[in-house]
């Protein structure tokens, strides 16, 4: 099975410095305004990429430049997962449990197939998993709505997730 790297927090932006004794009241240059430091946040290209970024004390740093710290690291999840997929006939809800299912996960599916686009594709969709996945033990599905309680309080008595990704929505709210 294929080991993720570690995920960082979203990195919290810093407040630029500003200089309150620079500004006299009036607008004559008299003062010199003190050079104010540059903030300095890195980006990168996904969550998973970001796991490399550290402090930089060393000189390669611009003049001026502070580094902001990085966030805390999340912790990974490792390991076997149950994970529940709401929505998982849709297009995105099907390739998330497709991603989930090739990673070694097991996933739940429900989904209540409403008819605010082709039911035939949702059907597909799940079709599509199935052929993939025949493993009964991997992959479980079922039609029902999130709303009812019951349902949902039956399902999770009987599959018990671990996680769960909420990806149901209403396709063409108004």
């Amino acid at each position: 099975m294929k080991n993720f790297p570690a995920s960082e927090s979203m990195p919290t932006l810093a407040i630029l410095d500003e200089d309150s004794s620079s500004s006299s009241g009036d607008d004559s240059p008299t003062t010199t305004p003190t050079p104010r430091t540059r903030t300095t946040v890195a980006h990168a290209a996904s969550m998973a990429d970001m796991a490399g970024l550290s402090l930089s004390d060393d000189d390669s740093s611009e003049e001026g430049e502070r580094r902001v710290p990085r966030a805390n690291t999340v912790p990974p999840h490792m390991g076997h997962k149950k994970v529940l997929v709401t929505g998982g006939a849709g297009f995105v809800g099907s390739n998330v449990a497709e991603q989930l299912l090739a990673r070694g996960d097991d996933v739940v599916i429900v989904d209540e197939m409403n008819d605010y686009y082709d039911v035939r594709i949702k059907e597909n969709n799940l079709r599509r998993l199935r052929e993939m996945y025949p493993e009964d033990k991997r992959l479980a599905i079922y039609r029902g709505d999130i709303c009812d309680e019951d349902f949902m309080l039956q399902l999770f008595e009987k599959e018990r997730p671990q996680w769960v990704c909420h990806m149901a929505a209403r396709a063409g709210v108004r």
